[in-house]
This record gives structure tokens, sequence and C-alpha cells, in this order.
């Protein structure tokens, strides 16, 4: 048996390599629609992630922890209170590495040269920095390093602003703004802050997304006190934020109580962000179904190949049944045939595939000029648009496995083709 297998095996490499075009055309187009697949992937798979860490930073957390109804309403009349002891409870915690508190109002920012509207967010810089370290784009000035910009009676606290705003007001290191924005109790709040830092991210969105605050100050001057809008929660590994906010739900469930004086909400950032999520899945289901229909058109062309190979070898098939080989060798041959032509080109394929992922991963693709710096996608803003390559190999193997089991099937009909010819009549006509 095993010796059958053996001189099979060594008689369909054989003739693998009669048609040397054919079986490379053949075989080349294996290689290279895999390797591309694998292309896609590994751009794919990097672009899903940089979404995924852009959506967590625009959220403000892997877990948002606010009072139920604020991310739906997004105003400063749902805070949340007595926040001390709610985040030494998340602190403690397995798989969480930082929690972030925020105050987040929609206010005016009123200068000499004219007024913008936008979101004013108080952060603390230090605790902000594993989330978005705005430092690195600061142009001019620094964030938020003071807690007062100026000397003497003129000091104010200090507010950043990106370079879109502070161009449209006409702003400049130490130049004063007023603040204009609903408290927490419905009455307006006015605030004088000097202009302490610019942001120059590259992205025209996200610099005028937002002006920046410190915490501290955001709650006095807004009638805050000591209520925070948010708690961000920041995750050791993106796949552990299902648990994360398992464990918060545990954790206060008195406090999620809709009974309860200022019941709290728990959202990963798939349900704040639906829209990114849904983003994210749908591109992911269209990239396969494309490979797969490329690796589909392949297989035809195998089938077409295996086929022809088979008909130009109906006196050869005949004699080997005349000498005693039974159909079920016979379509072994085809078989091995197609196992041998898949095995060698899925392995170029695989290697071809690497060569272009390493090729990805060092260099990248820059798309800054064609995306304007920066990309806006379901509220959503991608800062860096130079992309890399990601390798997930259990996706690689899937590919090539499944590439493999269409080259499999793609010679079942050539290999029954094969056992249906008759000897006698085989060696008559095709002789």
């Amino acid at each position: 048996m095993v010796a059958g297998i053996r001189a099979d095996t060594l008689l369909a490499w054989r003739n693998l390599w009669r048609r040397r075009t054919r079986t490379a055309v053949t075989g080349s187009a294996i290689a290279l629609s895999l390797a591309l697949q694998f292309f896609s992937y590994g751009t794919a798979d990097y672009s899903y992630e940089k979404m995924e860490q852009a959506a967590v930073r625009t959220a403000g957390g892997a877990v948002l922890v606010h009072a139920r109804g604020y991310w739906k309403a997004q105003t400063a009349e749902y805070t949340m209170e007595s926040v001390s002891s709610v985040v030494a409870s998340l602190g403690a915690l397995d798989h969480v590495e930082n929690t972030i508190q925020k105050v987040v109002v929609t206010g005016l920012l009123s200068a000499p040269r004219g007024n913008r509207g936008t979101q004013i967010i108080g952060v603390n810089p230090e605790q902000e920095k594993p989330l978005n370290d705005w430092s690195r784009f600061i142009s001019a000035g620094t964030f938020l390093s003071s807690p007062l910009v100026g000397e003497g009676r003129n000091a104010r606290p200090p507010i950043v602003v990106g370079t879109s705003i502070a161009n449209d007001l006409k702003l400049k290191l130490g130049s004063k703004l007023k603040v204009t924005c609903t408290s927490p109790s419905g009455e307006v709040s006015n605030a004088l802050f000097r202009l302490g830092g610019i942001l120059d991210t590259g992205s025209k969105a996200l610099d005028e997304s937002a002006a920046y605050v410190r915490l501290k100050d955001a709650q006095e001057m807004f009638g805050f006190g000591d209520r925070i809008t948010q708690i961000g929660v920041l995750v050791d590994d993106p796949r552990h934020r299902h648990q994360v906010r398992a464990a918060i739900r545990r954790t206060l469930a008195d406090r999620l109580d809709s009974k309860s004086d200022n019941p709290l909400e728990v959202l990963v950032w798939d349900e704040a962000i639906p829209e990114m999520k849904t983003l994210i899945e749908l591109d992911r289901k269209n990239g396969e179904a494309v490979g797969y229909l490329v690796f589909l058109v392949v297989a035809f062309g195998i089938a077409n190949t295996m086929l022809m190979s088979v008909l130009e070898r109906v006196r050869e098939f005949g004699l080997l049944s005349a000498l005693g080989l039974g159909p079920a060798r016979i379509a072994r041959l085809v078989i091995l045939e197609s196992v041998a032509l898949g095995a060698i080109f899925i392995a170029l394929g695989v290697g071809l595939g690497l060569l272009i992922h390493w090729s990805v991963s060092t260099w990248g693709l820059d798309f800054s000029e064609s995306m304007g710096g920066g990309l806006e996608m379901s509220g959503v803003i991608l800062e860096d648009m130079v992309f890399y390559s990601k390798l997930v190999w259990s996706r690689w193997l899937t590919a090539a496995s499944a590439i493999f089991v269409l080259i499999i099937i793609s010679a079942s009909y050539p290999a029954w083709k094969a056992t249906r010819q008759d000897p006698a009549t085989a060696m008559r006509d095709f002789g």
C-alpha cells in the first residue's frame, strides 16, 4: 500500500511537469492570488486595529462609566457624583490598566476676532497621556503643564486649542479666551482662560474638534464642583474589554440600579460608537468574500487545467487500465497531481505574502496627502494616515487551507472523468 502510494506520488510529480508552462501559469495564479489576499489581510487587520484604537481615544476609554443618559444626550445635565470610591473600585479590577476622569461640555469660545463653538474637555494631563499624549502634537506652548498663564492679576488658567481654531480666531500664545457653556444646574457659565498651547496634529478635523483645559479648572469654573461627566477605563488587552465591563457591572451593581440616585451606565466602545464597529465588521466580511471569490475563480482555472491534462492523456489512462490499474488508483493519480500543485504554489504564495508583509511593515503605506492628513469615520478621527501590515496567523492559515481544499475539490471532476475511460475505446480512438 505504502509502496503504491509512493509510486503514484512519483508518477503524479512527473506528470505535473510534462507541461511546465501550463503548470507554471496555473501555479502562479494560485501563488499570486494567495499573496494578494495575505496583503489584503495584513493591511486590513492593521487598519482595523488602528480604527479600534482611534475609537477608544474618541470614546475616552475601552470601557466607559457615566451617568445614565449622558452618552445619548452629551450634555452637562448628566454628571457623576462621589466618584472617588468608583475610581478606587475600578482600579482594583483585573485587566484594568488605568482610569481617566473627564469633564466634557459643549461651549462657545470667544476672542476679540470672533467666536467658535466646540467641545471643551477638562482633563488631567498626566492621567490623559496613556490614552492621548497630546504633548507630542504641541506646536507652540505646552499641554496644560502650568496651572496659570500670565503673571500677577492677569494670570488665567490655560486652555489648549488646535491650529484650525487658533487660525480662525487669530490667536497667539497668551491670548485671552472666554468660554461660555451650560453648567450642570442649567445656568450659563462664563470663564476666562489664556491660550497656553496650540495643537498641530496634521488633521484638520482633529485640530478643530475640541479645546482642552485642566480638569480642576473645568470643575471649578463651569460649576461642576467635584462632579465629572465620564470615567474612561483602559484595559491591558482590547479583547478583555467585555470581561472588564462585566466585572464593573458586578462591582457597581447598586449604582447601576435605575432606582438608585443618579444611576450609572457602563458601555464598551463598541456600544458607544456602534457605527464604527459595524463598519469594521462589514469591511472585514466584504474583504473575505472578495478573497474567496478570487479563490473560486482560481479553482475553476485549476479544474480546467486538470481536465485538459486528463483529456490529453486518454490513451495513457486506457493503457494503465488495461495493465490492471483500477479506477480508484487512476483517480488518486489525478488527485495527487493537484495536491502537489497546491502544496508547491501555496507554499510559494505564503513566502511571497510574508515578503510583502515584511516590506509594508517596514516602510508602510502613506496616505497622508491623499487623505488630507486625517480621516473621519462615524465620528472617529484617524490622525495618522500611514498604514502598515499586521500578521494574524489564524486568518492566513484559514485562507491557505481554504484554497488547498478548493484545489482538491476542483480536481474531483477531472479525476472522475479519468476513471470513466474504457480501455479498448481509449486505445483504439486515441492511439
